[in-house]
């Protein structure tokens, strides 16, 4: 009885991860395009980099895998993302701040992660 719960809760838990990674993926997408056209409205070189790059990891996001895994294996990916994250919030607090959008989703769904969904 025990085990049916427990895979009860981890396939919720795996739902919602998947459902706020789509989302992330998405907003990764959007914020690519801004900073895109921002980039190619004003002419600046960076823009038009980390907007092509934030529209690659969308497509990175949506394509990913790691959203079928067991929780322990999305939790230790969740874990060891942090440092990408900080680098890409310093990143785009200097080129655009439409990037941030995605950066402090992807950040909030690491921490609904790592507290077990509690948030």
């Amino acid at each position: 009885m025990r085990n049916t719960k427990r895979n009860k809760a981890e396939e919720k838990f795996i739902n919602i991860y998947s459902k706020k990674t789509k989302i992330s993926a998405i907003l990764w997408l959007l914020s690519g395009f801004a900073v895109l056209g921002f980039g190619l409205y004003f002419w600046e070189y960076f823009e038009i980099v980390s907007g092509i790059v934030s529209i690659g990891i969308a497509i990175v996001k949506f394509t990913n895998k790691i959203t079928s895994s067991k929780r322990s294996r999305i939790m230790q990916f969740e874990n060891n993302s942090l440092h990408i994250y900080m680098i890409l919030v310093v990143f785009f607090s200097l080129v655009n701040p439409c990037g941030l959008v995605a950066v402090i989703f992807d950040i909030y769904r690491r921490d609904w992660c790592l507290r077990n969904g509690a948030i």
